[in-house]
């Protein structure tokens, strides 16, 4: 972890402690989008923007009894979620990544190999 991610740990830390539930909610939240983030360096923004509203749509819908804070991230979250994938879909701009092109044509130079063990 780097330092940013160390202190938002510490900080959830303190406040499960001094039992601000709302606060640990929050940072939950934050830590998850940040992790997602640091995903763009090697994959698409559609890909983890994706992602990251279907892991906000399955943790939410495991808690039984949601604090209000709870579900008001959750459904910003949701809101901003659909709101950029529509934008990336209308733009009609296929996004892509440099490291996952360069491992699609090295996936697709092994596959033309016969004695590929891949296969």
């Amino acid at each position: 972890m780097n330092g940013y991610e160390q202190n938002l740990e510490l900080l959830k830390q303190s406040e499960q402690k001094n039992q601000h539930f709302s606060s640990v909610l929050l940072l939950n939240y934050t830590l998850v989008i940040y992790r997602y983030l640091r995903a763009l360096i090697d994959l698409t923004p559609e890909m983890v923007l994706s992602d990251l509203k279907d892991h906000f749509e399955r943790t939410y819908k495991r808690r039984e009894h949601p604090l209000e804070i709870d579900t008001l991230i959750y459904e910003q979250c949701q809101n901003i979620f659909k709101k950029k994938l529509a934008e990336i879909e209308e733009s009609g701009k296929i996004l892509s990544n440099p490291k996952l092109e360069k491992l699609v044509e090295l996936l697709k130079k092994h596959a033309d190999n016969p004695n590929s063990r891949g296969k």
